[in-house]
């Protein structure tokens, strides 16, 4: 007999008489094989959801105007004073709080213009 077919020979006997052995070491693997895989997920996704919902959420910052006007030259000197690679993008609005009578229910409405 060869050395290789008694070697697997050998281990062939020695799983079937071990059958409990082999179904517990073939449960670990799968178990540490889906906490693997569950770990590398959430170190890829949870960043990616993380960063769509601050973008969702709206501006890091806000210029607002020190005097009566507030033009785009004022927003871009602003942006100049921030790290280029640290803006992602500028979006001027123009925000304004008017108050409205409700003629059913008798309640100020806020809205933003």
């Amino acid at each position: 007999m060869k050395k290789r077919t008694m070697y697997i020979r050998m281990i062939t006997a020695s799983l079937l008489r071990r059958r409990s052995r082999m179904v517990i070491a073939l449960l670990a693997i799968a178990i540490g094989a889906t906490i693997l895989s569950g770990l590398v997920t959430i170190y890829y996704d949870v960043p990616r959801q993380m960063g769509a919902q601050f973008r969702n959420y709206g501006a890091n910052m806000i210029f607002t105007a020190t005097e009566d006007t507030f033009s785009q030259a004022d927003v871009d000197a602003g942006v100049a004073v921030i790290p280029a690679k640290d803006v992602v993008g500028v979006a001027p609005y123009r925000y304004e709080i008017s108050n409205r009578q409700c003629e059913r229910h008798d309640r100020h409405a806020h809205a933003f213009l």
